[in-house]
């Protein structure tokens, strides 16, 4: 699967799991999802899991960075290349 494509479902599942609903933002793939307070440390663990059971991929701590989860696009990347890593 492709970067933008992991991103688009990581769009799909913040907003529909993650954000209130009074939470209304714009959100694309650059998107600065900590500085906006859409993800926190809780959030992360989310979404870590949403990753693995989708994309049958785990997340190895040292991978759990600030540059790798600021924002959409880059989680994507991240996912696409620890996936390729794994195959």
């Amino acid at each position: 699967m492709e970067p933008l494509q992991i991103a688009d479902a990581l769009k799909d599942f913040i907003l529909n799991q993650l954000l209130e609903d009074e939470q209304v933002v714009e959100l694309d793939f650059q998107t600065p999802l900590f500085e906006l307070k859409i993800l926190d440390s809780l959030a992360v663990v989310t979404v870590v899991n949403f990753i693995a059971g989708t994309f049958h991929v785990d997340v190895p701590l040292e991978h759990l960075t600030a540059d790798n989860l600021r924002s959409l696009e880059s989680m994507g990347q991240l996912v696409a290349r620890l996936n390729t890593q794994a195959n």
